[in-house]
């Protein structure tokens, strides 16, 4: 008969398995005998062996996101998780280069200054304990935007004109170009997504 606690938890078998065990329960084993006539010291109770049961490993976010966006060379605000549940310490695979993840006590901090521009969709991992937690998220690097103006005539006659070409990157999104002559009122046109140059 197997006890756990004092309390029966199964019997006839010479292996007990659970896994519903928590941490110091204490396990023991009363056998009985049905060999007559040797049934001196019947029922026998075993020693008792306390369990040891180590809690799963946990992440989870503890910035405001876990997914910043940001600009080509621009420090990008911390994101940090708080591991538990026996975690010694974390992995961050995916993250875009110019930024890394130092672990101090309970915390991964991801921080930097990303060096290139796009979409890093990165993992957490806690190490050092029990289970298989991990947690995602994704920064999205913009590139440096530039702006180009070229004339298709630089030198032209009196009385006629020219073209103007005004060129900026990325295209990816909606871009407003505000622009003067010659000192005066600022003015702007819209840049279509899609539209290198207008």
């Amino acid at each position: 008969q197997w006890k756990v606690n004092g309390n029966d938890v199964g019997n006839n078998s010479n292996i007990f398995t659970s896994n519903a065990l928590n941490n110091n329960d204490k396990i023991t084993v009363v056998m009985t005998s049905n060999a007559s006539p040797c049934l001196t010291g019947s029922p026998a109770t075993s020693n008792e062996i306390t369990m040891i049961v180590n809690p799963l490993m946990t992440v989870s976010l503890s910035s405001a996101t876990s997914d910043p966006i940001l600009c080509q060379n621009s420090v990008m605000a911390a994101v940090t998780y708080s591991i538990g549940g026996g975690a010694t310490g974390a992995s961050v695979t995916g993250l875009s280069a110019g930024v890394g993840a130092t672990v101090s006590g309970g915390t991964v901090t991801i921080s930097g200054t990303p060096t290139v521009s796009g979409t890093f969709n990165y993992t957490v991992t806690p190490t050092g304990g029990c289970g298989n937690a991990t947690a995602s998220g994704t920064i999205t690097v913009r590139p440096v935007m530039t702006a180009i103006i070229s004339a298709a005539a630089s030198a032209v006659c009196s009385g006629t004109g020219t073209t103007i070409n005004f060129t900026a990157t990325p295209n990816t999104i909606p871009t407003t170009i505000t622009y003067t002559i010659n000192g005066g009122a600022a003015q702007t046109i819209s840049l279509p997504v899609g539209a290198a140059s207008l």
